[in-house]
């Protein structure tokens, strides 16, 4: 059976007809996923907002930290201070006259005072080792380590650098019986002990002055070539 024009007219305005819904479901549809990008994008606007917001009120604590910080950095500087001041004014003590006196009852009498001396090896510049500070005649040295807290590491080190200085070859120190002393601002008893049963003299500060006890027999000694 032959299809009519009309029929063919009717045909073609069906599937047009058609088309043209399926675009507008399609333009619909795209709408719908510009309005979606649009409601995310204002969701991004506000969650940069916030964010921005969170890093100003970050910036703000960093700021208030840092002023903590200034003001325990201040007070911990001061605090170093303090105790700078109280080891100069045992290094003061140390360095008195008085200091030399006090060391006749124990059979050692020194004529000088040193401080923060360097030995070097015999007829050259290379360093053997520093003294915080030393006591010395033509015959015997007393070798001294000042530290604001002494420790037993402390004292073993300064006995091996009195045993480096008594087997090294030196202008100052040789031919001389060496002595070894620690000094400290704060001494445990049980480092106090530690370095009289070594043989080391311990200094602590008294008032204005300096207190010695000595070892608990007699001073070890170090004999220099």
């Amino acid at each position: 059976m032959e299809t009519t024009e009309q029929e063919q007219e009717e045909t073609t305005f069906k599937e047009v007809l058609a088309g043209l819904r399926e675009t507008r479901q399609m333009f619909q549809e795209i709408a719908k996923e510009f309005k979606e990008i649009a409601q995310q994008s204002k969701e991004t606007d506000k969650k940069f907002q916030e964010t921005d917001r969170d890093f100003q009120e970050m910036k703000k604590m960093f700021k208030e930290n840092e002023a903590k910080l200034d003001r325990m950095w201040a007070k911990t500087t001061k605090q170093f201070g303090d105790i700078g001041n109280r080891f100069g004014d045992l290094a003061e003590g140390m360095l008195t006259s008085g200091l030399l006196k006090k060391f006749i009852k124990y059979g050692l009498d020194f004529d000088d005072v040193l401080r923060n001396v360097e030995i070097n090896e015999r007829g050259t510049k290379r360093p053997i080792a520093e003294l915080d500070w030393l006591l010395l005649n033509t015959k015997i040295a007393l070798l001294g380590e000042a530290k604001a807290r002494l420790t037993r590491g402390d004292v073993d080190k300064h006995i091996t650098r009195i045993k480096k200085l008594a087997t090294t070859e030196n202008g100052l120190l040789g031919g001389k019986t060496l002595y070894g002393a620690v000094a400290g601002i704060k001494i445990t008893q049980s480092t106090k002990d530690y370095a009289k049963m070594r043989g080391l003299f311990v200094l602590e500060p008294d008032g204005d002055s300096v207190r010695i006890e000595a070892p608990d027999t007699k001073p070890a000694v170090w004999g220099s070539n």
